[in-house]
């Protein structure tokens, strides 16, 4: 097994708060557990529960924890005794707790399905240039957009009941796919800033999500530890794709030839035939969750980035790994890459971006400035400029070529959770 302590209890605390957030607890549950995990923190045994969290979240624990769950018909919390020994249970039992506090709301126990509103077919818009413009997601379950050039919030979009965990655009007939901690998947109409409605189907977060409004084809992935195939025409899941062993953080597709990629907590990577709906392919190596990934499917490359503070450069069809990118100090959260420069930009949990050249495995620049984790990234590579986004409740825009930076959205008190 991986020696604990290659995490910092930091880093562990962080990714036990991720784990539950993803996995759809409330607030106040999420506010009781960071509240013991800086008590547990106190305590040399304690703090390995921090650790065994942050890298097994689902297997059983190996310490203790100050607080159980023991009467869901009068939620309370009582003190374990330090010979005791925690296992897996005590994750469902929180979820239990919080379900009872919290009852599900429809779209939790509805069957795959498109609310009433329909979108409209995609040959209705004819196809634009995208605008400078970016959208991002954040904590409050709100859709932003911002114009780059004058720095300022033109719209919001809301509609979600929780977090906005993913943002997927179609430019080209400005539609938009969000995904959010309240189990649902959003369309919306970016020329009337109105919701087309909600696919339901997850049981869980959803963590990703990639759309494609030529083909009405959308691809989710979720804490539900699956994918779901959206055919939007027929306003129906069309295929539930399995093979990840936890959350799917992370996926992207090239609709043209009916392939994706998903990265999950399981740290593996599979490659997935959209027509079969099965994977054709896995690739590991990463000591750690699978945080984020971008890919060529033309040039049967991708890079993805992991926990384990790397970014590893693969060759799909080969399924081998090409290159390591090391240098980040933590969690790597996200990257956008030039694939015709070979160039990549990633955000990192040690609260840097830094810039590549993938060929070289080699670090061309590292921008610092923000003060909470780069939660995510995506770069106007003709405009040469990056857009961030932190746990700081900022979103900064940089030039990619000298590194200067303007701040966005700082008075919002909103943490950005996705960019596109």
């Amino acid at each position: 097994t991986l020696p604990m302590a290659l995490l910092s209890n930091t880093e562990m605390d962080l990714m036990v708060m991720e784990y539950l957030v993803a996995r759809g607890v409330s607030q106040a549950v999420e506010h009781e557990v960071q509240t013991e995990l800086g008590r547990v923190a106190l305590f040399p045994v304690g703090c390995k529960l921090a650790r065994v969290l942050g890298y097994a979240m689902r297997a059983a624990f190996e310490a203790v924890l100050s607080q159980q769950v023991v009467d869901v018909g009068n939620p309370g919390l009582e003190s374990w005794s330090s010979g005791d020994v925690l296992k897996s249970q005590i994750l469902d039992n929180i979820l239990l707790l919080d379900r009872h506090r919290h009852p599900a709301t429809s779209s939790t126990c509805c069957p795959s399905t498109y609310t009433e509103r329909s979108p409209a077919g995609a040959s209705e818009s004819p196809p634009l240039a995208a605008p400078p413009l970016a959208f991002t997601g954040y904590s409050d379950g709100s859709v932003r957009v911002w114009d780059l050039d004058t720095s300022s919030c033109t719209q919001v979009l809301s509609g979600h009941r929780d977090w906005v965990f993913s943002v997927s655009v179609d430019w080209s007939y400005r539609r938009c796919l969000s995904g959010s901690r309240d189990t649902t998947l959003r369309l919306w109409d970016l020329e009337r800033g109105e919701s087309l409605g909600e696919l339901m189907g997850h049981t869980a977060s959803v963590c990703c999500a990639s759309l494609d409004w030529k083909s009405q084809r959308a691809l989710s992935g979720s804490a539900d530890n699956t994918l779901r195939l959206w055919d939007l025409t027929r306003k129906a899941c069309v295929q539930v794709f399995q093979g990840h062993t936890d959350i799917v953080w992370c996926a992207t597709a090239d609709w043209s030839r009916h392939q994706a990629l998903s990265g999950s907590l399981d740290s593996t990577i599979l490659l997935w035939d959209l027509d079969l709906g099965e994977f054709t392919g896995v690739f590991v190596g990463h000591r750690k969750s699978v945080d984020c990934i971008a890919a060529d499917f033309e040039r049967q490359r991708a890079l993805s980035g992991s926990a384990d503070s790397t970014l590893f450069f693969w060759d799909l069809e080969r399924q081998e790994r090409l290159g390591v990118l090391s240098g980040h100090s933590a969690s790597v959260c996200s990257v956008a890459v030039d694939w015709e420069e070979m160039r990549a930009v990633s955000g990192s949990a040690d609260n840097t971006l830094r810039i590549w050249d993938i060929e070289q495995s080699v670090c061309l620049r590292v921008l610092s400035g923000h003060g909470g984790l780069v939660r995510c990234v995506e770069v106007d590579w003709a405009q040469r400029r990056i857009i961030s986004g932190s746990n700081d409740c900022t979103l900064r825009v940089w030039s990619l070529d000298e590194g200067e930076v303007e701040r966005l959205g700082d008075d919002l008190g909103l943490v950005p959770w996705c960019i596109s």
